[in-house]
This record gives C-alpha cells, structure tokens and sequence, in this order.
C-alpha cells in the first residue's frame, strides 16, 4: 500500500504531466480509509502478537550490551519509545545486569478503532532479578509479581501492524486469583 506522501506525489506528476502534454486524464479514484481492523478478534491478535514480540525482545536484551536494546524500540513509539530508552540507558550506566524472563497473560481487549488498540493484561516479573555490580538487587521488595497493566497500542510499520505507545499500572484490573 502506497503512503499518502506518495499519492499526493503522482498526483502531482500526472497533473503537471497533463499540462505540459495538453491532455487531461480521467480522474483518479480517491482511495478510501479502512479500518486497520475488520473485527475485534483481528484487533486482538494484532495487539497480543506485538506484545508477544515486545516481550520477547526484552527478555533478549543484554543490559551490557545496548545493541540489544533496538529490537525492544522497535516495537515502541511516543511516550513508550522515550521511557524506555531512558530507563535502558540507565541500566546500561549502572552495570545492571538482568536476569530471568517476564510473561504475559490474561490479555482483554478494552477497546479498538482504526488506528488504535487498548488492552489490558497481567505481566509476569516473578523470575525477573535486576543487579548491581555488587550484587544487591534494585528490585524493591514488595514488587508485586504479577503486575495489571494499561497497554495502548497504535498503527506502525511493524510486522504487526502495531507499536507500543504507551504501557501504565492499572488502576481497575487486578492479577489475583
């Protein structure tokens, strides 16, 4: 599918080669916005197949080595994008070393349009220790294991269709039981 940066650029070459050759083509049909999602279970599985990938791209990440840091951005944009790559940075400058692996589950949909997806879910960091260089943990102690989180995702050119924008605490869900 073309961008509408490049539509608008053959557009305007055919116009102008249509004036300078005295001839007017027939108009182009305008195309029409779709909805990037058919039904809700498309929004769905767009929205946990990114989560999935930006999970998996976490738990592939070496604090030590900020290489591995793209594949996570990748899956990010806005406020998510910035976050992270502050809050990585920063690991990175401490020599904290990560271990273990996070997952997800119980994933709602809460809502979808065009260009948007919410959902909420429960984040597993049971197994996941952070560490200085000197071996104390940096996890707070009362770090609940499995965590409810707000996760809005938006269009993006990503094998999904969707980037993270935004991943906050919930307020309303709970991970219990």
């Amino acid at each position: 599918m073309m961008s509408s940066t490049t539509l608008r650029l053959i557009a305007v070459l055919t116009s102008a080669a249509s004036v300078l050759c005295g001839c007017a083509p027939a108009p182009e049909p305008t195309p029409t916005p779709s909805a990037a999602f058919a039904t809700e279970d498309e929004a769905f599985a767009a929205a946990e197949a990114t989560f999935t990938e930006y999970t998996a791209a976490t738990n592939g990440t070496d604090l030590q080595e900020p290489a591995t840091f793209e594949e996570v951005y990748r899956w990010l944009t806005g406020e998510a994008a910035t976050s992270a790559k502050e809050n990585y940075t920063r690991l990175h400058a401490e020599g904290i070393v990560r271990s273990g692996d996070s997952t997800f589950d119980r994933m709602e949909l809460r809502a979808y349009s065009d260009a948007q997806v919410a959902v909420q879910l429960c984040l597993d960091v049971s197994d996941v220790a952070l560490v200085r260089p000197d071996g104390t943990s940096i996890v707070p102690p009362d770090r609940p294991p499995r965590q409810p989180v707000d996760v809005k995702l938006v269009s993006a050119p990503t094998d999904t269709g969707l980037a993270i924008s935004s991943v906050t605490a919930s307020k309303t869900a709970s991970c219990d039981g």
